[in-house]
């Protein structure tokens, strides 16, 4: 649910007057963005400086006794705290010693091991990276962060042994694009449910929704083999349909189980074609029932690209020709109005 949505509905139900509910939507437009060009600055100045410090050091590092760089390093992580608890009130630079701070943890990491001659599996020293800097993260107010943390654990843990096997158990089990969009759109789910932790939770609602959507594109296909993929594909998908159940309504959402049910095994390009698109379109009024047009919009958006990717996949050799280049312009542009209609009146539902 958007924040207006969420504003309108506070005011319904009495807990905040028109006021006050357009007062709090100015505040939210007002505020600076994770994104802002002032902190994107700030935070690619630290990174400068950072950078141009550890460029110094490394010229004249033969030279330098190993005490030595170890008591200049703790000084800087001692100090890069305390200057990041003192400026808690100004929230940018703030945002930019906690970013420090996390680099400071990797450059601790990599230092200690070429001091005392360590080695160990890269995945090792990224994991321990990411428990000492969980406490910045736990601080910051910016998904920027958040996000680059959960993409470090995230890659972290995939190339390690843990990652290894799970990586073997999708193998055996998710056979197919179809069953891999099932499980992630079953991710996505649970994590629509989950209202604490936004920051976690926002880039890992994202990053499944991505995962659950690009099998959707897929013109690879492997067919579906064995009782167990079967299995595990139905309990996915029910899962799924549950997990968006608990909005108000279901019937679209089923009707997106039933999709992934009956192209699960399909082999033929033109019927996963087919079954790929409704599924998408099927997504999309999933959303616009449950008042996610957020949600709905982007399933418009990919459905018109997965049409204009299979345009291209097979009538690519139209574009060698004069004739073949003013149909396909016409066809991207029959596309674009499509979309523009559609993403116009999801807008327009948004606003209400």
């Amino acid at each position: 649910m958007s924040l207006s949505q969420k504003i309108n509905d506070w005011v319904k139900n009495g807990l905040l007057t028109a006021e006050q509910g357009e007062a709090v939507a100015a505040f939210e437009r007002n505020r600076k963005s994770a994104l802002s060009p002032l902190g994107a600055l700030i935070l690619l100045g630290v990174f400068a400086i950072g950078t141009g410090i550890v460029a110094i050091i490394a010229s004249n590092w033969q030279a330098i006794p190993n005490s030595a760089k170890l008591l200049a390093l703790f000084a800087a992580m001692a100090g890069a705290a305390h200057a990041t608890d003192s400026l808690r009130d100004r929230r940018l630079i703030f945002e930019a010693m906690l970013f420090l701070d996390m680099l400071l943890y990797l450059g601790a990491i990599g230092l200690i091991g070429q001091i005392y001659h360590l080695h160990s599996a890269f995945y090792k020293p990224m994991l321990f990276w990411c428990f000492l800097a969980l406490f910045p993260v736990l601080q910051t107010q910016k998904m920027f962060l958040t996000a680059l943390w959960e993409v470090v654990l995230i890659a972290s843990f995939m190339v390690s042994p843990w990652g290894e096997s799970f990586a073997r158990f999708l193998h055996d089990h998710f056979e197919t694009p179809m069953t891999y969009s099932a499980a992630f759109l079953l991710l996505h789910g649970a994590l629509t449910q989950i209202r604490r932790a936004p920051l976690f939770v926002v880039p890992l609602r994202k990053a499944a929704l991505f995962f659950a959507v690009m099998p959707l594109f897929s013109f690879c296909y492997v067919d579906a083999t064995g009782a167990d993929s079967a299995a595990v594909f139905l309990m996915t998908a029910s899962a799924a349909g549950a997990c968006f159940a608990f909005n108000k309504t279901i019937r679209s959402v089923y009707a997106v189980c039933l999709l992934y049910a009956c192209f699960v095994s399909v082999t033929s390009p033109f019927l996963l074609f087919l079954g790929q698109t409704g599924i998408l379109i099927a997504l999309l009024f999933s959303g616009v029932e449950r008042k996610d047009f957020g949600f709905a919009r982007i399933m418009a958006l990919c459905a018109g690209i997965r049409v204009l990717s299979a345009y291209f996949f097979l009538f690519g050799s139209l574009l060698e020709t004069g004739g073949g280049l003013i149909l396909t312009g016409l066809f991207i542009l029959g596309i674009a109005y499509g979309w523009h209609k559609v993403d116009g009146r999801l807008k327009a539902e948004k606003k209400q």
